[in-house]
């Protein structure tokens, strides 16, 4: 940094070009952790604005942990800010970096609050002025509140106080109130980043562009595929994420088509049987069809989209961009063949999910009709399942 800095100063070009390259090549760990150092200094270079722009929507939290927060825009504080219960932090967290920005904007304001004046409180309040009412104060705790906003209360509007001191005196007990929203699977920065995969696209104009309704949980609705397919069948377009007994990683896929809720019996072209026609995905297609193994009395007819894709991530992830995997499909034009009733969600011969999953060891998970691994550990493994869901994808207009 001190480098870069430098050569900023003097305009060496072909420093900062080295330098520039180098990090972008070698250190893409380290160079999300203090993006906000280095993007203010390469704003004019494409590839940091946009590696800025992915981090800053897919995970929000880290620019507003960032140590070097003085350096966002007012438009950039306003728009984290308005995520509001999309963020993965406490409110009193959002609060914290919020007074640690407003002060850095505020000018040559004493380190030692208890030395502050009135017209010092003013000048906070002033350079706070568009992000004071973005917070949820009544999502934090009586603790909480007392310690980190009580010594900054002149700031806040007069009726704000009032109600805030009534509602904490109300309170039976000092129990947080934060919302429990992060017991399931999705969390908001796998949502977020899920959300640009179907999207293909930076998520710019609009940070989250989908709904996820979550409409089938495993702990909570049961694990028999019977179960999976009353709730699910004819839903679409649909994510799962699937909670891998042992493993450190979620692995899961998108399925923009429908889960069927069968048998739909047709013909297929190579044979007179008849097929149990579902529209999940299947193995890539053999060349000499007549060479298919095909059932005695059924076979199963997979329908796949070159939309569809698998992915996984590390559980409570660090560097959630840098450690994803998101794999495509290599080839549209699938089939599978199976037992009748013995799977459900399956993607291709790749990601199967078995029948009680949790009590038997008959999912799996091998790369071949999608072009990316997804854990190497679980490669040509079965598996158990401790939990997975499902969730209806909605766009946000």
């Amino acid at each position: 940094m001190n480098l870069i800095h430098a050569s900023d100063e003097l305009q060496i070009q072909e420093i900062l070009q080295h330098c520039k390259t180098f990090l972008l090549e070698n250190h893409s760990a380290w160079l999300q952790q203090n993006l906000l150092k280095v993007s203010k200094l390469f704003s004019n270079n494409k590839q940091f604005t946009e590696l800025y722009d992915k981090v800053f929507h897919i995970e929000p939290e880290k620019i507003l942990t960032c140590p070097e927060i003085e350096v966002l825009e007012e438009s950039e504080m306003i728009s984290l800010l308005k995520r509001g219960s999309d963020l993965e932090l406490k409110q009193v967290e959002i609060w914290n970096s919020m007074i640690k920005w407003g002060i850095s904007k505020a000018g040559q304001l004493n380190i030692d609050i208890s030395e502050w004046t009135t017209e010092n409180f003013g000048e906070l309040k002033e350079s706070l002025k568009n992000c004071l009412s973005l917070i949820n104060y009544f999502k934090m705790s009586r603790d909480e509140y007392v310690l980190k906003v009580v010594p900054y209360e002149q700031i806040l509007p007069q009726k704000l106080k009032k109600q805030l001191l009534e509602f904490h005196l109300n309170q039976v007990n000092n129990l947080p109130i934060e919302n429990l929203q992060f017991q399931t699977i999705l969390k908001s920065r796998e949502a977020r980043l899920i959300s640009y995969w179907i999207n293909q696209k930076d998520p710019q104009s609009r940070p989250i562009e989908h709904r996820f309704n979550l409409i089938f949980k495993a702990n909570r609705d049961g694990f028999a595929n019977s179960r999976f397919l009353q709730k699910c069948a004819n839903i679409y377009p649909t994510i799962v994420l699937i909670n891998v007994h042992g493993s450190k990683r979620i692995i899961g896929g998108y399925n923009p088509t429908y889960w069927a809720e069968g048998p739909f019996y047709s013909k297929t072209r190579k044979t007179s049987n008849w097929n149990w026609k579902v529209p999940l995905f299947g193995r890539r297609q053999s060349e000499d069809e007549s060479n298919l193994p095909y059932q005695e009395n059924y076979s199963i007819e997979c329908n796949v989209s070159k939309n569809s894709f698998l992915f996984s991530f590390p559980e409570n992830a660090i560097n959630l961009i840098q450690d994803s995997v998101i794999s495509h499909v290599v080839d549209d034009d699938f089939w599978e063949f199976a037992e009748e009733s013995l799977y459900g969600i399956r993607f291709c011969n790749d990601l199967v999910i078995g029948d009680n999953c949790n009590q038997n060891i008959n999912s799996f998970y091998q790369c071949q009709s999608y072009d990316e691994t997804l854990d190497k550990v679980l490669e040509g493994e079965r598996f158990l399942v401790d939990d997975y869901e499902v969730y209806h994808v909605e766009r946000k207009y």
